[in-house]
């Protein structure tokens, strides 16, 4: 049952939290905006005000190392990841898998298309 609430309460959540329209570079990936906006943006952020660890320049730091955040669990700032597009796709496609214990409350995404497209988008963000 939760598995099945959990991508739901993320996809209405995210209907209202405000977009990342304002600081999208123009090079931005619009398949990925709208994925990042329907799956990630209820806890994420580009811009830094997320309650989840902020997503700008995720590509080469390591897990648990987002400036400013402070609610890692033990497991993710233990993982030792780096993320580039590789770890990126891995993690998102199973993220207790990747990191068994971290406390993102996402089941995962199994469309590797969709997937593609969110890496794209995160790394206009770099």
């Amino acid at each position: 049952m939760r598995t099945t609430i959990i991508p739901a309460l993320i996809a209405a959540a995210a209907a209202f939290v405000p977009g990342v329209a304002d600081a999208a570079p123009a090079t931005e990936p619009a398949p990925g905006k709208i994925i990042f906006q329907r799956r990630c943006a209820a806890c994420h952020s580009v811009l830094g005000d997320g309650i989840g660890p902020d997503l700008r320049g995720v590509f080469g730091r390591k897990s648990g190392g987002a400036d400013g955040f402070r609610r890692y669990s033990p497991a993710m700032q233990k993982a030792g990841v780096v993320w580039d597009a590789p770890t990126l796709k891995r993690y998102l496609a199973g993220p207790s898998k990747m990191v068994p214990g971290n406390r993102m409350l996402f089941p995962g995404m199994t469309n590797a298309s969709e997937i593609d497209q969110l890496v794209a988008f995160l790394k206009a963000y770099r």
